[in-house]
Parts: C-alpha cells; structure tokens; sequence
C-alpha cells in the first residue's frame, strides 16, 4: 500500500498515554489537493491521520502515534464506546475521504478504504465491528451530521466490506461471497469475494429469521445475521 506523506503542523504530539481504539471515516466536503493545503496551513487547527483520493491514492498528515485534530468537538455523540471527558482525538485514527459523499465514491477509492481500515484494525488490534468503525456523524451529530455521508448506513456498509475481507485473508480465499442479513429492514447485502474485490451486487431476498438465513449458506457463502457469523463454508468450489 502505497503512502505519500504530506505532514502537517496540526497535531498533539504522542495519544496522552492513550493509544488507537476506534476508526473514524470522513468526507472532506471538496479535493484531496484541497484538503492538503489545508492542513499544511498552520491557521486551518485542523488535520487527519489519512486522506484518501477518488482514485485511491493515500496521504498521510500525521503519524499514528501523535494525536490528529480533527474529533474535538463531541456534540450528541451516539458512538458507544466514546470516553467520558476524553478528547477523542487522543484514541481515534481519522480517515478522510474525498468529496462530498461517500455513499458516491468510486471502486478505487471505496477499495482502498477498506483495506486501509482492515490494515490498521491488524496493526492496533482494533475489532472489525460497528462499535469500532465509526462515522463522524457518531462524534458529533450536530455539525457533521452528513459526514461522511447523509445515509448513516454506510458505516454498516462499510464495515461489513471489512469483515468479508477479513475472512478472504482468513480463510484462503475459499468464499466466494458474504451476505449480510438484517433483522431491522428484512433485507440481504451481497458482497462477491473473487480477487479480493468486494463488489455489492445489489441482489435482495426475504427472509424470516436468523435461521431462514443460515438454510442458505453453503460451502461458498458465509452467512452474517445483524453482523454476527452464523453460517461460513470451507471448501473450494
């Protein structure tokens, strides 16, 4: 994976003996070229870990062990495992992603996304799971509550795409593809795996319970129920 470094003045030196336990996805509301001469801008008091272009390019701002400026501001957060009275800036890894919406972004971008996250849940022994993966909009639903995108469930989205690469990693590339069934909206989220390229393929099936789901899998499906595993196959096609 490739990385330019662009450093930024912005930033707390060291986590205030903290370290990185959550990810949390941005848009940038404009360009990546954009978004670094603004955080090289000592006046701007603003910076990410990460920003992401649409055509997948990687830029670093600062370094995983300082703490980035960008999740100060907490107003109505609806994140679980936020700490009370604890900049979360000191625990947080930032991703910023060009843009103005996410739920728009192109392949290359949303791919290195993903495999950017799954890296640095690898490195920091993050969980791969809702409550870690996180959208800004779960910091502060005030002010950035269509960030990084106004369909708040595009982080389910995404993390599932993390999951599904997880298990390719995981399970020699032996699925083919993961579905994902929610119990709130009665609906299937299919992800194929060929290559390594998670590619939503729009398919939609009905469904009654965890165990109608499960009656699905076979040795090339793996079966998430409300992103719990319920069902996983182990044999090559």
């Amino acid at each position: 994976m490739n990385i330019i470094q662009k450093p930024s003045p912005n930033f707390f030196k060291g986590r205030n003996g903290y370290k990185p336990e959550l990810i949390v996805v941005h848009i940038m509301d404009g360009t990546l070229f954009g978004t670094d001469t603004y955080f090289a801008d000592t006046t701007s008091q603003r910076s990410s870990h990460y920003g992401i272009g649409i055509m997948g390019d990687i830029h670093q701002y600062v370094a995983l062990e300082n703490s980035a400026w960008t999740e100060g501001n907490v107003r109505e957060p609806t994140a679980k495992l936020l700490k009370k009275n604890v900049n979360p800036n000191y625990y947080c890894i930032s991703i910023e992603n060009e843009g103005h919406n996410l739920d728009l972004a192109l392949q290359p971008q949303m791919h290195t996304l993903i495999s950017l996250i799954y890296q640095l849940c690898l490195e920091f022994k993050i969980p791969i799971d809702r409550n870690h993966i996180i959208g800004h909009f779960e910091i502060d639903s005030i002010v950035k509550g269509h960030c990084p995108s106004p369909d708040h469930k595009i982080m389910d989205r995404i993390v599932a795409k993390v999951v599904a690469l997880s298990l390719i990693n995981t399970q020699n590339k032996m699925i083919k593809f993961v579905k994902f069934y929610s119990s709130e909206n009665k609906e299937v989220i299919t992800y194929f795996t060929a290559e390594k390229v998670l590619q939503n393929d729009g398919m939609t099936h009905e469904f009654n319970d965890a165990n109608d789901a499960q009656t699905h899998s076979t040795s090339e499906v793996v079966i998430f129920w409300d992103n719990n595993l319920i069902g996983a196959g182990t044999q090559t096609a």
